[in-house]
């Protein structure tokens, strides 16, 4: 079967052929899951179809620091319920304390500043129950970089991590729409969360105090859970039109860019990504990378189309292989850079763990994110690749590289992509969001190859 498909007199003197892939040649999903159009919906279609799976697990850390156990698990059942009461907790939180609505959106923000465990996913599915956006502030940047993806999405209500609460409270006057903090981590536990560290009933008292004289509301999970027990409240579910995720990328000059997704535009990257792969049933996923960032966030929706169990690392990439070795997983998703700084402990056994498939994954935060991917089993050209289900690729002439699809022997260009996976917009910036479109057409500023041989058409891209 060729690699692509070349849409019959779609080409130009500026343009190359359309491609897509060469099952889904009509550009569509073919009608594949039609009756779910938000990512509000996919879980809890999960929810019917599996309803006692194990769901969210993370490993449980002992009162000896840096000590892990075994994975403690919510089923699917269990994380609706806590979702339909955090949710309407959550919404009784925004109508007391942050009742604004954002002008550029049309909706609330909840920002959520930690890193991936389940309680992320629960807050997330619990504000899609009410319409609300997630905003995944980074784990893994700087004091004034976190501040401004705060700021610059006009966060009022922030879920976090305990740890994260002394250093928000200590530089609050920095944030000041900032109005209420939540903790995943309850108050009267007393013991370890995921970063290991042990919260004493006087550093939570501490933190109240602090709190309260800076004019700053606080709870914890399971104060939020309960209001929400006690006040339910009809839910407000989303359209596919509505705003599910900002999402921020880091550009070269530390600045960080909010990229705006749909529901359709999420649900849209994630199923593409499900028919692009033969996962079958019992998915076993690790997740270690960060949800704030959009491919693993993806890759956690596209396995709902499937039975997943997902378990959470815990907290270090030393601890990746025992992490492992306590879950057994039955997918491992990765980036290089983190591959590389596992090297010496994972990749040299990824070959024997992971024998049947690998897919590598192409894209970039702002579009489709996921625009080609390539199997192990195929050969190893560098061109072998093949679109993702849904969508659509061309060149255009690229006069930064003196690119033209009239090059001979093989056109080259700007690698342009179509697709409901496409980002929304930029956050604030709508000169820019028009920059980086041409009609349907974004334009990624990378650029590509096209070569056709003996009924083959391959693709290169240099991202």
């Amino acid at each position: 079967m060729p690699n692509l498909f070349a849409v019959p007199n779609t080409d130009s003197s500026k343009h190359s052929s359309t491609h897509r892939h060469p099952k889904f040649i009509d550009g569509t999903h073919k009608g594949k899951y039609p009756e779910i159009t938000t990512l509000y919906q996919l879980f809890m279609d999960n929810v019917i179809k599996n309803p006692e799976d194990y769901f969210l697990g993370a490993r449980q850390c002992s009162k000896d620091a840096d000590v892990f156990g075994h994975y403690k698990w919510i089923s699917t059942t269990e994380a609706a319920t806590i979702v339909e009461n955090l949710g309407a907790g959550l919404e009784n939180v925004f109508k007391v304390y942050a009742p604004d609505i954002n002008p550029v959106t049309n909706q609330q923000p909840l920002g959520i500043f930690s890193m991936s465990r389940p309680e992320w996913m629960l807050t997330e599915l619990a504000g899609f129950r009410y319409s609300k956006y997630s905003v995944g502030i980074w784990d893994d940047v700087e004091t004034e970089q976190y501040e401004s993806q705060i700021n610059e999405a006009d966060i009022q209500v922030l879920v976090c991590s305990i740890d994260k609460i002394s250093r928000l409270l200590s530089r609050i006057e920095m944030m000041p729409k900032l109005k209420v903090i939540i903790s995943m981590d309850n108050f009267d536990l007393c013991k370890p969360t995921v970063t290991s560290r042990v919260f004493s009933l006087d550093d939570v008292s501490g933190l109240h105090t602090m709190a309260k004289s800076l004019d700053i509301t606080l709870f914890d999970f399971k104060a939020v859970i309960e209001m929400g027990k006690l006040n339910p409240t009809p839910p407000v579910l989303p359209k596919p039109s509505d705003y599910s995720m900002l999402l921020f990328k880091q550009e070269y000059d530390k600045v960080s860019t909010g990229i705006l997704h749909t529901h359709q535009s999420s649900l849209h990257c994630s199923r593409s990504m499900y028919l692009s792969l033969d996962l079958g049933a019992d998915v076993v996923h690790l997740s270690h990378l960060p949800l704030a960032k959009s491919f693993e966030h993806s890759v956690i929706y596209m396995l709902m189309f499937s039975s997943v169990c997902i378990g959470f690392h815990s907290g270090s990439s030393k601890r990746i292989l025992e992490d492992m070795q306590f879950l057994h997983p039955t997918i491992l998703v990765s980036l290089p850079a983190h591959l590389e700084e596992l090297h010496g402990t994972l990749v040299s056994k990824v070959n024997d763990l992971y024998p049947k498939q690998q897919n590598n994954y192409y894209g970039n935060t702002r579009d489709s994110r996921h625009i080609v991917f390539q199997k192990s089993q195929w050969d190893s050209n560098p061109e072998n690749l093949r679109m993702c289900p849904g969508i659509d690729f061309r060149l255009r002439n690229f006069p930064k590289k003196d690119y033209k699809v009239t090059d001979s022997p093989n056109p080259r260009g700007e690698v342009m992509i179509r697709a409901k996976s496409k980002f929304s917009s930029y956050y604030k910036q709508p000169e820019k969001t028009d920059e980086s479109m041409d009609g349907e057409w974004f334009a990624t500023g990378r650029s590509g190859t096209v070569t056709e041989s003996t009924n083959e058409v391959y693709f290169r891209a240099d991202f």
